[in-house]
């Protein structure tokens, strides 16, 4: 008689069964994650240009004054908040 060996598929994995990141896998995720920054600093500066395009009534609407905007657009791309 064959060894079997059951496992439960909605039960996650121990870590003993778990296969170990490769050293592979982690070098191609790399500009994967550079594409994502960039493509996330690029997002925000354009958010940034419509913000400031918006006029006090719209400003006003959304509950930012002026204020808000210009130290918002003063922020460089690469940093949020």
């Amino acid at each position: 008689m064959r060894n079997v060996h059951c496992y439960e598929l909605d039960q996650p994995l121990s870590f003993a069964q778990q296969a170990p990141v490769s050293f592979w896998r982690t070098v191609l995720r790399a500009p994967s994650g550079l594409i994502d920054m960039i493509l996330t600093w690029q997002e925000r500066a354009e958010e940034r240009t419509h913000l400031a395009s918006l006029d006090d009534r719209t400003l006003s609407d959304v509950g930012l004054s002026r204020a808000d905007v210009e130290h918002e657009v003063s922020l460089p791309f690469w940093r949020g908040c």
